[in-house]
């Protein structure tokens, strides 16, 4: 796995990593997207087994302990809607 950086706009990057083993042959591309600022923020939507990449993209950007958080796009039902 790799990651690739691309600045999509000042101070707003997509770290972009493709995965081989998901929908052979063809793969997956997984996008996140970083926000710096004052509380730099991490809009992930990857796996778990792409942290270490994405960590090593990160830290070519910034150091990973100076970004204050990190979301996903993953939705959980909350309570009414079970």
């Amino acid at each position: 796995m790799e990651t690739k950086i691309t600045e999509i706009a000042d101070g707003i990057y997509r770290l972009s990593t493709y995965v081989p083993d998901i929908a052979p042959p063809a793969g997956f591309t997984y996008n996140q997207f970083l926000v710096l600022g004052d509380e730099p923020l991490m809009f992930h939507t990857g796996l778990r087994k792409t942290f270490p990449v994405n960590r090593d993209a990160l830290s070519r950007i910034m150091r990973p302990i100076a970004c204050v958080g990190s979301r996903s796009g993953i939705s959980r039902p909350t309570s009414a809607a079970r």
